[in-house]
Formats: structure tokens, C-alpha cells, sequence
């Protein structure tokens, strides 16, 4: 299973054990840089060189919008993740969603963002930043709008709390629960 920050290549280039955000931030890597607009354009899978290098930011930015708000059934937001299941679930004929949370935070391991950092990140991914505003800006709009189903969100969110309560008491009994909600 993948799991967020363990990407073999980068553990290899930045082990957690001596691990500096400093040199991370100025090490080049591709990935530290507007890497979902990169993503979004899709220009490593077809390009013998990077968008970056042969367009305006413009283009990049437009570009990425172009193809998220073109090219793709539907998009969430982090911020917003049941709402952007409810949409994501609508969207694709899915029956009502359900998830379980992994992943969190291990608070020992939390690294000290200084201005600096913050700074530094901002300038590496000004174009991400500015599609993220407009995305964020159109995916509110979606779930402001009388089409998405708030009734759906309400039920899910209610579900989700009865759910999460029966898996943590239960455990795998509490998988049954979930599965009849379905």
C-alpha cells in the first residue's frame, strides 16, 4: 500500500533520518514544483521536454484549468472531501461512499515550517496555487448551486458518524454495519 510521503526515490534522495526541508526546497526536484498543474497538462507522458521550459506560466495555468474543467467528469477539494465524494458519487453512480481514516499525523514527526519554508514553497508553486483558486472558486460554486444533493451530504454525514462509531467499538463486526448501510 502507498502511503503519503513514501515515495521510494524520494526517501533514497531525503531519508527521514537526516532529513532538512531547506535543502529539500532548493534541491531542484521536479516534484516540489507545481507538480499538479504539471499533472493536469500531462506534459512528462508527452512531451520530449517540460511545458515549464517552452511556455508562459500563463499557458501552464490555463492549460491545467482547461483541462480540469474540460476534460474531466469531476473534481474535489481537499478542504471540502465529503462534500467532494457526494459530488465524486453523483458524478460516477456510485453507491453512498464510505471511508476510514489513515494516514494521520504522527505528531512526533511534524516538521517546523518557518516563513522562510512557506515563502519558498509559495514561489515554487505559484502557477498550483493559482489553479487550486480557481478550482476551489468553481468547485464552490458546484456545491452552492440547487444541483448538488445536500440532502445526500447530510444522510452521508450522519451515516459516516454512526459508521465510524461501530467500526472503532466492533472492529471488524462493526465491517457488517458499514456494508448494510450501503
Amino acid at each position: 500500500m502507498y502511503l503519503e510521503g513514501e515515495s521510494p526515490h524520494l526517501l533514497a534522495n531525503f531519508p527521514p533520518e537526516s532529513f532538512s526541508l531547506d535543502e529539500f526546497l532548493d534541491s531542484g526536484n521536479n516534484e516540489i514544483s507545481n507538480l499538479q498543474a504539471r499533472m493536469l497538462v500531462d506534459y512528462e507522458r508527452h512531451r520530449a521536454k517540460p511545458l515549464l521550459k517552452d511556455s508562459s506560466t500563463e499557458e501552464l495555468k490555463n492549460g491545467a484549468l482547461e483541462n480540469l474543467f474540460e476534460k474531466t467528469r469531476c473534481f474535489g477539494i481537499q478542504e471540502y472531501f465529503d462534500e467532494s465524494l457526494i459530488l465524486f458519487a453523483d458524478a460516477l453512480g456510485w453507491s453512498m461512499p464510505f471511508y476510514e481514516y489513515q494516514n494521520r499525523k504522527d505528531i512526533n514527526r511534524l516538521l517546523k515550517f518557518e516563513n522562510r519554508h512557506i515563502e519558498r514553497i509559495q514561489e515554487l508553486n505559484a502557477i498550483d496555487i493559482a489553479v487550486y483558486e480557481a478550482a476551489k472558486e468553481r468547485f464552490l460554486d458546484k456545491i452552492e448551486s440547487n444541483d448538488y444533493n445536500t440532502r445526500k451530504l447530510a444522510v452521508f454525514k450522519r451515516a459516516k458518524g454512526v459508521m465510524s462509531t461501530a467500526l472503532h467499538l466492533y472492529g471488524q463486526s462493526g465491517r457488517a454495519i458499514v456494508r448494510f448501510f450501503r
